[in-house]
């Protein structure tokens, strides 16, 4: 067992762990993967400390999984132990399947990075538009997981699809009574999920028991999707 700057202790066998956040500045990505490599630990800017399981020898491809987030969010907090088996977990969302009627067209615009023409497609209805982006971010996982540039290299990929989590973007909703009883209500569990329950998923996503897991969507919906997830607010 190894110390760790916080305090804690980590096991020597624990991956890196990303969490991401769009609110900062960016990092050094050339500073961040060389403290991968070199099996470090740090800490920056978030409490979240997620560990797990891995056995196989770290290397360059690191800085490939550093440059992805760095770029698709603008920020990491970071903790990393012993980098090996590198691996990525994206965010998408189960608004992908229980919104019904996203154009194609402007998942695909998402897709080809043309922020104004997928605004222009996307339809101004409740969440239509979150749901065209976390679906082009899940396709673009499925897609791209398979290819030289990551599986080829030694990256898996994979996306966790929450359903509906208390986080500050979800706080409007829960602000509104009516609005908060009604989507725990249509939860199998009669609940809303906590952000801390999204990282066993991912933990498992990163972990050596995901060693032959890539391109998959992990729903983690409390049984949402189960349930025929379509659902309106009251309201709306």
């Amino acid at each position: 067992m190894s110390d760790d700057p916080s305090g804690g202790h980590t096991s020597p066998t624990a991956p890196a762990v990303l969490i991401s956040d769009r609110q900062s500045a960016p990092v050094d990505v050339d500073a961040l993967a060389s403290l991968a490599r070199r099996t470090a630990t740090t800490a920056a800017s978030s409490p979240s400390r997620v560990s797990g399981r891995s056995t196989r020898s770290a290397g360059p491809p690191m800085r490939k999984v550093v440059s992805w987030a760095i770029g698709a969010i603008g920020r990491l907090d970071v903790r990393v132990r012993d980098v090996t088996d590198p691996a990525a977990v994206a965010i998408s969302s189960n608004s992908t399947v229980v919104t019904p009627g996203l154009p194609a067209a402007a998942v695909e615009a998402c897709l080809a990075g043309d922020e104004e023409r997928a605004k222009a497609l996307a339809p101004s209805g409740y969440g239509a538009a979150y749901a065209v982006s976390k679906l082009a971010l899940a396709r673009w996982v499925r897609r791209n997981a398979i290819t030289d540039e990551w599986i080829g290299a030694g990256i898996r990929l994979n996306a966790i699809a929450p359903g509906v989590i208390e986080t500050p973007l979800t706080a409007p909703i829960k602000a509104v009574p009516e609005w908060y009883a009604a989507y725990a209500n249509k939860n199998p569990m009669r609940r809303w999920g906590h952000a801390d329950e999204m990282a066993g998923p991912t933990v498992f996503l990163l972990s050596d028991a995901a060693s032959y897991v890539t391109g998959t969507i992990l729903y983690a919906d409390g049984g949402w999707l189960a349930a025929d997830g379509r659902f309106t607010p009251p309201g709306i």
